[in-house]
């Protein structure tokens, strides 16, 4: 703590609350409440999506955030009013250093125009790995937009914290420099998710955590299950979450004639206690940096079954740990 306390800090995020169902926010958040407790004198620029979230130490200024999710079949938020919010704070809280969460958020960009700016040090936590399972059109798209803005964002770093190898290999890839990037997973609170013994049923709980959007792949755990319930296995299956995916997934659901066994709770603020209840958690995602879904079931000693991708592998050995 002492090393933190009076630092002058002006992060940028895109959600700063623990309801936050998108990871890199919840690590957001994590971290910045523990900096703020530490003594760091902390701003944080938020695209709030519900009500302002205060913690000590940290003051928060919220910006708007524009919901284009169910046009883009992905989570897109653009929030313009981060760019004055952060050109205000600059003039008031003169900070030592800029924290921006991820290369996709609005306020990132906004921070990084700021670093050069007023030549602050500008600290990048880069938060995901290769794009190469993305289906097509999502994939050229996401690729445009991390070598255009991402790769500018990167370049002006002076530290890129990865969250892990896969994430840290893909922002070398993007244009940071390779002697910037520190090793900084995510990490569980476990108090919160502790491990905790399984109450066997007739019907196991299947679960997944997360958006629904395309890129993470709760499609591919509904048709899964559909394949299930066609082989009599007994199941019941909770989209914890939310995301423009929702109706057409439960109008899927109806369609695969599972609807009775599907529910989706949408977004809670007791994911521990989803976790606590399921036998199984699944993460089909096609990106990630080093997901807390996976990291959280793992804490509370549940079974995971991951897509095959390099930050999942980092996690999980096939047969072992999953």
């Amino acid at each position: 703590p002492e090393a933190v306390a009076g630092l002058r800090v002006l992060g940028f995020c895109d959600w700063y609350s623990p309801l936050a169902s998108g990871g890199a926010e919840r690590a957001a958040w994590e971290v910045y409440r523990r900096l703020g407790a530490a003594g760091a004198d902390l701003v944080v620029v938020s695209a709030a999506h519900g009500p302002p979230h205060d913690d000590p130490g940290v003051a928060v200024d919220v910006v708007r955030g524009i919901d284009l999710s169910s046009v883009v079949g992905g989570y897109l938020a653009p929030a313009p009013g981060a760019f004055l919010a952060g050109r205000r704070r600059m003039a008031t809280h003169r900070p030592d250093v800029i924290h921006v969460n991820t290369i996709h958020y609005t306020g990132c960009v906004a921070g990084a125009r700021l670093a050069a700016r007023h030549d602050v040090p500008l600290v990048v936590t880069a938060q995901l790995g290769s794009l190469d399972h993305l289906p097509g059109a999502a994939r050229r798209l996401a690729a445009a937009y991390e070598r255009l803005v991402g790769g500018y964002i990167l370049r002006r770093a002076s530290s890129v914290l990865a969250v892990s190898e896969s994430a840290g290999a893909h922002a070398v890839a993007l244009g940071a420099r390779a002697d910037a990037v520190t090793l900084a997973p995510n990490g569980v609170d476990h108090d919160r998710f502790a491990m905790a013994p399984l109450v066997a049923g007739d019907e196991p709980l299947i679960l997944t955590v997360g958006r629904l959007t395309g890129n993470k792949g709760p499609d591919l755990v509904l048709e899964a299950a559909g394949r299930l319930a066609r082989d009599g296995r007994r199941f019941r299956l909770a989209f914890v979450g939310d995301g423009p995916l929702r109706e057409p997934l439960e109008k899927r659901a109806r369609a695969l004639a599972i609807a009775d066994r599907v529910e989706f709770p949408g977004q809670v603020g007791d994911v521990e206690r989803w976790v606590a209840r399921a036998e199984i958690v699944v993460r089909a995602s096609y990106t990630e940096g080093l997901p807390l879904a996976v990291l959280e079931a793992m804490a509370a000693g549940r079974c995971n079954v991951v897509s095959d991708i390099p930050p999942n592998r980092e996690l999980i050995v096939d047969g072992e740990t999953g």
